[in-house]
């Protein structure tokens, strides 16, 4: 199914039809709907909340930017929409002298590109970003458990150098060291890999994504 849909998607970009680059966001409306009230961790106004039109105009732009090297489209989509929601939430804290275009522009790229690399790292232990959106934690105490797990193990350089060389995480030398059951670890095992490579690859613009 997903790869049906990446591949309309690249018809869609070939084409450049309007209409139907418009019917292809009204009918992934839900998606966009879902994604920002999943980063906001709240109900979506649709008709007040600047976050709506923000997310489809990202999700057009995730459209018209879609490239297959760069993974699933819906998996694509969705960090371009949380990184323009961020942008905007970063931009109403900003100081009113500060260049705000300059400023989104550069975060923009930077995030572009760490997204790219990180997709490369990840394809070498097997997973797409697909695959970690099914695997991450859903709940959000386990989700920050995770990730200060993977944050830990960044730090211990034996324990990255078994991640990179074993594409596995040394489970049972982690369960010790961070003083957490193996069940805890090996349900967010991908999960905990993929926050190893952000912090141990010094992918800062992601580290505030995950945040």
């Amino acid at each position: 199914m997903t790869q049906a849909i990446d591949k309309h998607v690249y018809k869609i970009i070939l084409e450049n039809d309007k209409t139907n680059i418009d019917n292809f966001i009204n009918e992934y409306r839900p998606f966009i709907i879902k994604t920002i009230s999943d980063l906001k961790g709240s109900y979506l106004d649709i008709h007040n909340d600047d976050e709506y039109s923000i997310g489809l105009i990202a999700f057009n732009e995730a459209l018209k930017k879609y490239q297959p090297d760069k993974g699933r489209f819906l998996s694509y989509a969705k960090l371009v929409i949380e990184s323009r929601i961020k942008n905007h939430w970063k931009s109403q804290h900003l100081d009113e002298h500060t260049d705000y275009e300059n400023v989104v522009v550069e975060s923009n790229h930077v995030l572009r590109d760490e997204i790219e690399y990180f997709e490369k790292v990840l394809l070498s232990f097997g997973v797409d970003f697909e695959i970690l959106i099914d695997h991450a934690p859903k709940h959000v105490d386990t989700r920050k458990r995770a990730i200060h797990i993977g944050e830990e193990t960044s730090k211990v350089p034996s324990f990255v150098e078994h991640i990179y060389a074993k594409k596995r995480l040394p489970i049972t030398l982690m369960s010790k060291a961070f003083d957490t059951s193996i069940k805890i670890i090996k349900k967010s095992k991908l999960f905990i890999i993929s926050v190893v490579i952000i912090f141990d690859k010094k992918l800062t613009a992601i580290q505030e994504w995950l945040k």
